[in-house]
């Protein structure tokens, strides 16, 4: 067996912390309960925490997808603006253009999010960073 391949025990621990971390966003996280809020929660999380990330990116390149349609993804971005976690700037040289940009709130959510992935995984496994 390759150190990727799971056996029965290791699937069970991994799907029962998936699961816990599942039940810990819809608790924590209210904009989990739809896959247009996850996918611009992750959007933002992947564009505001990578050392190599595009902070200027428009809305349209971070969150272009044929998964959603645009009415979703601006109605889903209004409801986070509305909830206070992130808020919407005009571009500099371009005012039609907006940029999405997290706040603090939403950065505590980041943290307590990470905080409580790394406290359900270390339940069962060892994590430590290569």
């Amino acid at each position: 067996m390759s150190n990727f391949e799971v056996n029965g025990t290791e699937l069970a621990k991994i799907m029962t912390n998936l699961a816990d971390l599942y039940d810990w966003e819809m608790n924590n996280l209210p904009f989990f309960g739809s896959t247009t809020g996850r996918h611009i929660y992750f959007g933002l999380v992947r564009r505001s925490m990578s050392p190599d990330a595009k902070l200027d990116a428009s809305l349209k390149e971070l969150f272009a997808t044929t998964h959603f349609t645009d009415r979703a993804l601006r109605n889903r971005m209004q409801a986070m603006v509305d909830d206070g976690l992130i808020e919407t700037v005009n571009g500099l040289e371009d005012a039609r253009v907006k940029y999405l940009m997290p706040n603090e709130r939403f950065y505590k959510k980041v943290y307590d999010h990470g905080t409580q992935f790394k406290k359900i995984i270390n339940k069962n496994f060892l994590f430590f960073e290569k």
